[in-house]
């Protein structure tokens, strides 16, 4: 290394006065936190031998790549100062994010809070968060650690990291990154030099104040620090978002955190076999006055979960809302999405997965509700599923679920489990080969029985060897008003024998 490399020392007036060869080694060392040292010897044109040391960051440059267009700022920015700040809601343009994007621009000096617009000698900071969203207008900041991620891997709660875009020939810093405006320093035809933030903790308190926002262990693309902290508030708050606010048809305006530990058991619901597979509605709360503890308000909630044929109880597990609408049941492990139902007398109302608040102080009048396409519950049992011990089991259901306008509902809820239905009814009745397939038959109570994994019709005789009836078997088969006795289920060169 030495052999190309040399020394220079310039006067007060920039002139060039000692050169030299280095000699020897050079030696470079570096610390956990990136710090280089480097240290040589030099023999100077004056014969003067110079020990030379340098220590402190090196920024790589990949000589492949494109170069930065902004000019950037090449030194560390630790405990930078600022006096004011503004913010700026775009909406949940990320399209993934579950969330709404903003940016807060704090101020190192005064700025024209029509505009934004920084004015020179001054130092601007711009915090690209991914927050709640705000469909109904009136963003603010909310508290929290928002970490920086880049952009594609950005989502509710992370804060996006700085980077360069170019838009109808202009380049920009975007996400989060640290702007100088010095005409002295750099230049007047060109006075702003970037910093590009590509990890950190950005921190959000509520004070009296208005905000304590911090940034911690900040580092830029090319391996400097920054932090900060400031004390004030973030005004004004301006919204710039495009969001179809007419879309969605949850009513809820804010994240919901359950409360659900006050409701001493849930219900079971048999919800039927549907494409082949077993359903259950499982209600904690009650939208119909059966829980005292609802009837002047709170929440409840209902998961609508999809299980294997034949299954008496809920499965343990893990459950995700299905990506298709809720008549396509097509694996267990599923949860519905919400959806309308019709109701006596020509009504509607909702069902599947979903969640309803009832208003604080009125009888059973829902004021908030939310639809489900994404999330998952989780399902623990305390105690082993068999015959005769059903009721006896102990269900924990974990929450994490995000309704249509993009808000989240969590919480968790334990306890006992009333079964609404006779699960020894839900047992496969018969499971044989048929027609190069496997051609199963449940009973689901009250004489209506479901065939699955077999497409056709179905003939049922009875004893006397009489054709019953002609069905599809994709419908349920209706036996209700049949005489009780033994019948013969014909799948195929499948049959199934009955005792109803």
């Amino acid at each position: 290394m030495s052999d190309y490399s040399r020394f220079e020392h310039f006067d007060a007036k920039g002139n060039r006065d000692i050169t030299a060869d280095l000699t020897g080694q050079v030696t470079v060392s570096a610390d956990n936190d990136g710090v280089y040292t480097i240290k040589a010897t030099a023999v100077g044109s004056d014969g003067n031998t110079y020990d030379l040391t340098y220590t402190g960051r090196l920024p790589f440059f990949d000589p492949t790549a494109s170069y930065y267009v902004l000019r950037q700022i090449m030194e560390d920015r630790e405990n930078e100062t600022f006096k004011g700040g503004m913010g700026f809601y775009y909406g949940d343009i990320l399209q993934t994010s579950k969330g709404g994007e903003m940016m807060v621009q704090l101020y190192s000096d005064d700025f024209n809070d029509e505009n934004g617009m920084q004015y020179d000698e001054t130092t601007m900071i711009c915090l690209d968060l991914i927050g709640r969203p705000f469909p109904n207008g009136n963003p603010t900041l909310d508290p929290g650690t928002y970490s920086i991620k880049p952009y594609y891997e950005g989502v509710r709660g992370d804060a996006i990291a700085g980077r360069e875009m170019t838009y109808m020939s202009q380049t920009m810093g975007i996400g989060c990154y640290l702007r100088d405006r010095s005409s002295s320093k750099y230049a007047s035809s060109d006075p702003y030099a970037y910093a590009y933030l590509q990890s950190g903790d950005i921190v959000i308190e509520k004070t009296d104040k208005g905000f304590r926002i911090s940034l911690e262990n900040g580092v830029t693309t090319l391996g400097y620090k920054v932090s900060f902290v400031y004390e004030g508030g973030i005004s004004p708050f301006l919204d710039y978002s495009e969001d179809d606010r007419g879309t969605a048809k949850s009513t809820i305006v804010d994240d919901v955190d359950l409360k659900l530990d006050d409701l001493p058991l849930a219900r079971l619901y048999n919800g039927g076999v549907v494409n082949g597979y077993q359903t259950y509605l499982f209600d904690v709360g009650s939208r119909s006055g059966m829980d005292e503890q609802r009837k002047y308000g709170g929440d409840i909630i209902r998961f609508h979960f999809v299980n294997r044929p034949g299954t008496p109880v809920v499965d343990a597990g893990e459950y995700t809302v299905m990506e298709e609408p809720y008549e396509t049941y097509y694996m267990p492990g599923k949860l519905a999405q919400t959806h309308w139902v019709g109701t006596p007398g020509g009504g509607t109302d909702i069902s599947g997965t979903c969640y309803i608040h009832f208003e604080e102080g009125r009888f059973l009048v829902m004021d908030h509700y939310a639809w489900f396409r994404e999330g998952n519950v989780k399902v623990a049992i305390d105690g082993t599923p068999g015959p005769g011990n059903y009721d006896k089991l102990t269900y924990t259901v974990d929450i994490d679920l995000t309704s249509d306008n993009n808000f989240y509902v969590r919480g968790s809820w334990t306890g006992p489990v009333t079964l609404m239905y006779d699960p020894d009814s839900l047992s496969a009745i018969g499971s044989v080969e048929a027609d190069g397939s496997e051609a199963k038959l449940f009973a689901v109570g009250n004489g209506l029985y479901q065939v699955s994994d077999y497409l056709g019709s179905v003939e049922v005789y009875n004893m006397m060897g009489s054709l019953c009836g002609t069905f599809n078997a994709a419908q349920t088969i209706d036996l209700s008003a049949a005489a009780p006795g033994m019948y013969i289920f014909k799948m195929g060169k499948t049959t199934v024998k009955v005792i109803k």
